[in-house]
């Protein structure tokens, strides 16, 4: 069955129907989403779309995404780095894979050839590490009209303009991979209400993606132990950004298989992050912790996240991190005693719930106060306005700057690598 000259708009559409629902929908829901007058229209365009193997029917007969589904189309346009392109371009000429859950409109997502080294152009607000008139540095890099320059977040704030060559070695982030050896999970508090890994894990179980054949249900992985010591290049590692570690039913002999791989591999560091903050801290009280691990808990509120820091500081941990994201409310005065990083978010999806900014700033002056290393990550979908928009609209920036401050541990990282 031929396909006709518009199923590639529907598919289009289809994809962005997908984005939004994480499934694909029924024939009816086609059939309103494309605009069509009879359900038997959706029928058969779903039957062509089928044969060219962009859908595919579970076994229980339910419409799946096919091996086709998600592959993106390649414009023979090109861009230089950093500069986008819309959807609508012409001359589409060859398909390549691209990981689909990075793009929230895929409609109007396409891919490009790109001039220039995009991952080592700093944006005005990185922290880089650089080389500046021959000597390395570690600074803020702001762009102020085609002018280069290197911005201290130290007491004096001095501004570095490079006389002959500025040279950026690497940008700083704040994990650069995820390793999950256990995937899946259950809501125990109002930070959980819209967890992204649910939504993520059901989509890759449509996907037919291995190690999530149940979806968001819990599921250990032992089979994934081997992947950080494959690997050579020191990395930060960002620990079951699908699951939480100390899940009550991942057992304490299995949490020891993950610390012994953290251990055998020093030359990475590990980010950790829970809500079960009770039983990280019973868990550690007869163990010791890697010094490559770094061991953190959620804050989203005052009355279920604030607790949890009590807990983390019974933790032998080099590096104890909070994560005041998703954060849903003043959280009051923090006591951060022995704790060494605080990273800052507001909610992002569709049914993401607003962060004032009087809740972040609170959290950024009391770091400060007590010497903490404060990183403001976004502002998620609710702007600082007030306003709802796209998170990349809202952006980054707390009180007119960027904050990406680290502990030093990662700086003398970065400028030994």
């Amino acid at each position: 069955m031929a396909r006709t000259n518009n199923d590639q708009a529907h598919l289009r559409r289809l994809r962005d129907t997908y984005a939004q629902m994480g499934c694909v929908p029924s024939y009816s829901q086609i059939a309103k989403a494309l605009g069509f007058k009879a359900k038997n229209a959706a029928f058969k365009l779903t039957q062509r779309l089928i044969a060219s193997g962009h859908l595919t029917k579970s076994v229980g007969g339910r419409l799946a995404p096919g091996p086709a589904f998600f592959t993106l189309e390649l414009s023979d346009d090109e861009v230089r780095a950093g500069f986008g392109a819309d959807g609508d371009a012409t001359g589409l000429v060859q398909a390549q894979a691209l990981d689909q859950l990075l793009m929230a409109k895929p409609s109007k997502t396409v891919l490009v050839k790109v001039h220039g080294d995009s991952m080592l152009n700093a944006l005005t607000g990185d922290i880089v590490v650089a080389e500046i008139d021959g000597s390395q540095t570690i600074k803020e890099f702001r762009n102020d009209r085609g002018q280069p320059r290197l911005v201290s977040h130290g007491m004096d704030g001095k501004t570095v303009t490079p006389e002959k060559t500025l040279n950026i070695i690497g940008v700083i982030e704040w994990t650069e991979q995820t390793w999950n050896p256990t995937v899946g999970c259950t809501k125990i508090s109002p930070g959980c209400k819209h967890c992204y890994a649910e939504a993520m894990a059901k989509r890759l179980k449509a996907m037919g993606t291995p190690g999530y054949e149940n979806g968001f249900a819990l599921t250990l992985l032992p089979e994934r132990f081997n992947d950080p010591i494959k690997r050579k290049k020191p990395t930060v590692y960002f620990v079951n950004s699908m699951s939480d570690l100390f899940h009550e039913r991942v057992p304490d002999a299995y949490i020891d298989k993950v610390f012994e791989v953290i251990a055998q591999t020093p030359h990475h560091t590990y980010q950790i992050l829970t809500k079960r903050a009770a039983r990280m801290a019973r868990y550690f009280r007869k163990r010791s912790v890697p010094t490559n691990a770094w061991l953190g808990v959620s804050v989203e509120d005052r009355k279920y996240g604030v607790p949890r820091i009590d807990y983390l500081r019974q933790v032998p941990a080099t590096i104890r991190f909070l994560s005041v994201e998703p954060l849903l409310a003043d959280v009051g005065e923090l006591n951060l005693t022995d704790i060494h990083w605080v990273i800052v978010g507001g909610e992002s999806g569709p049914k993401a719930r607003p962060m004032k900014m009087e809740w972040a700033e609170a959290v950024r002056a009391q770091c400060q106060e007590q010497g903490v290393a404060f990183f403001f990550k976004q502002w998620g979908g609710w702007g600082a306005d007030g306003k709802k928009r796209a998170k990349a609209a809202n952006g980054r920036e707390l009180n007119g700057r960027t904050w990406d401050e680290m502990p030093v541990t990662v700086i003398e990282r970065m400028a030994s690598s």
